[in-house]
Parts: structure tokens; C-alpha cells; sequence
């Protein structure tokens, strides 16, 4: 998986990426850290992982990048990825930002109501 992102991360012109039922390493996280931060006409447009296995350190790494990213980003979608209260520390800041993201796709997490904490 890792070679397939450093192969789409040098296509200026790629704007959508989707992963579903894969596994994702701590390499393809790395390798997928440079599309997210490209600017202007070479930025990612969606970003959606679905069902995907992977270590929690590389989701992490993940949403920590990503809150240093352009926020340039129109779609986003974590599903079924086993994202929890934790991950907002790092997810919401990068939210503050994407000024341009009219989609986030959260289903089937293990985020919790406050009141249920």
C-alpha cells in the first residue's frame, strides 16, 4: 500500500482517494502525509477510509498531520475506522481550518455523547 501512495502522491492531478477494507500501515500513513499537505490546483479534494485495518499510532499520525495541513480539503470520511473521543483533540483543530470541507463522514465510530463518558 505504501508504494501505491508515494506513486499517487507525485500525480498533480489526483484529487480523490478511497480506502476501503484495506490495510494501512505506519508507511502508507507516511506516504499519504504529503497529498494532504499540497496546496492550490494539486490538492487533495476527499479523503475517505473506510473499514480499514491499521495500528492506532498511524491514525493518529494521521489527524496530527492533518491539523498542520492547508485545510484544503472539500470531503472527508473516517468510517468504520474506530475512531474515539481522543481522536477529536486532533481531528478538531484541523476542522477549525478546512474552510473548504463541506463533508465529514464519521459513521460508525466509537464516538460517545458526553453524558454517556
Amino acid at each position: 500500500m505504501a508504494i501505491l501512495m508515494k506513486a499517487l502522491c507525485e500525480l498533480d492531478k489526483f484529487k480523490t482517494l478511497i480506502i476501503k477494507h484495506n490495510i494501512i500501515g505506519r508507511k502508507s500513513i507516511e506516504e499519504l502525509i504529503p497529498m494532504i499537505h499540497r496546496s492550490g490546483n494539486a490538492s487533495l479534494n476527499e479523503l475517505r477510509l473506510v473499514d480499514c485495518k491499521t495500528q492506532p499510532e498511524a491514525v493518529d499520525e494521521l489527524l496530527k498531520q492533518m491539523k498542520d495541513s492547508n485545510g484544503m480539503l472539500k470531503k472527508l470520511g473516517f468510517v468504520q475506522m474506530n475512531l474515539q473521543d481522543y481522536h477529536m483533540f486532533s481531528l478538531v483543530p484541523f476542522l477549525e481550518k478546512a474552510k473548504f470541507l463541506v463533508e465529514l463522514d464519521l459513521s460508525w465510530n466509537k464516538l460517545m455523547p458526553k453524558q454517556m463518558l
